[in-house]
């Protein structure tokens, strides 16, 4: 069996890559995951995918079986990723979220594989969740470390880190010249720190509108009970065709977020988003160009949702296209995977 990883001279692209995290559900970094390892196999690197426990099925095991990444699920947790480690030929162990960000860095100190963690969320969280969170920051020392925003890179420091966007495989454009502006969308987990409550006040102030809401989360019961009638929840939903087929806009309400990837999908397909300025959205979002960045308020929504009926079809179209162009251009796999590649490649030489 060949080392697993490569000598301190090398610069040599990873051979494979073995990306790590813990899930249950389909979210920001799952993803984040269905792009990434396409991206990387298209730039010749092989993927294996590590669940760090066995939930049942994942959406991401179909999604990623077909484009021939095999998926393990670990039972043993730490002793068995060390065992992984060991035998398999992976150059790189990827980590993602905090639990497998902790335990990958152990396993990764056991046997001298490369630890690359991605840091991706935005909140820090309470409870628990602020404390593994807090850990995972502890040891960060550890591992080579990639931020999603610039947010989360402040709050990473002191430990060094590389700032990557989140990415895509942004689809072909095909618009048709004109929409009907009455299909507004809410993607992302229904917590409060989604603002979910303030895409409900929304709603009701522009009940001629249809409003639907996708995802799932702790406020959802309470949500249902106090949605108005022009306002549909679907729950999670992983299949992004479904969420994106005839909508116009996306509202994103939060009052904390990295860099979502429901703005991106939504550009991507020209689809308007009108955004609070948080994370790095006002970097994505040029105010009036490519799409709207909105005070944290239902006011400032529905007057900016007021704004962009009444330019021209062509007004629309433009801004459409920019948002588009804005994502193909920097935030694309194909502008982002060689930035990937070559952050692999230093972790392997240290």
């Amino acid at each position: 069996m060949r080392p697993l990883h490569v000598s301190p001279h090398s610069t040599m692209p990873p051979k494979t890559v073995l990306l790590t995290l813990d899930s249950r559900g389909y979210g920001g970094i799952e993803t984040h995951i269905s792009h990434l390892a396409p991206g990387l196999q298209a730039h010749g690197v092989n993927v294996i995918l590590a669940l760090l426990a066995d939930y049942g099925a994942h959406p991401l095991e179909k999604q990623l079986s077909a484009s021939g990444v095999p998926t393990v699920k670990l039972k043993r947790g730490l002793r068995e990723l060390i065992d992984l480690l060991k035998s398999t030929s992976a150059d790189v162990l990827h980590t993602h979220g905090y639990k497998a960000g902790v335990m990958g860095r152990l396993a990764g100190a056991a046997t001298g594989a490369p630890c690359v963690s991605t840091f991706h969320n935005g909140d820090r969280g309470a409870g628990k969740l602020r404390l593994y969170t807090l850990i995972d920051k502890l040891s960060a020392g550890l591992s080579t470390n990639i931020c999603v925003s610039r947010d989360i890179q402040q709050r990473l420091r002191p430990w060094a880190s590389e700032l990557v966007n989140n990415f895509i495989d942004a689809p072909e454009l095909d618009l048709p010249w004109e929409n009907e502006q009455k299909r507004v969308l809410f993607v992302g987990r229904l917590e409060k720190e989604k603002g979910p409550s303030l895409f409900l006040d929304i709603a009701a102030r522009l009940p001629e509108t249809e409003f639907h809401m996708y995802g799932s989360g702790s406020l959802e019961s309470t949500l249902r009970t106090h949605a108005p009638d022009n306002l549909t929840l679907h729950g999670s939903e992983p299949d992004q065709q479904k969420i994106w087929r005839n909508a116009d806009a996306l509202l994103i309400t939060s009052n904390t977020e990295g860099l979502p990837y429901a703005a991106l999908e939504a550009m991507s397909r020209g689809v308007a988003v009108f955004s609070t300025a948080v994370g790095d959205l006002p970097q994505l979002i040029d105010h009036g160009e490519n799409g709207f960045i909105c005070a944290g308020a239902a006011d400032a929504f529905v007057n900016a949702i007021e704004r962009w009926r009444t330019q021209t079809p062509y007004e629309r179209r433009c801004l459409r296209i920019a948002a588009a162009n804005r994502v193909a251009r920097q935030y694309s796999a194909t502008a982002c995977i060689p930035k990937l590649l070559s952050i692999y490649e230093k972790a392997c030489a240290v």
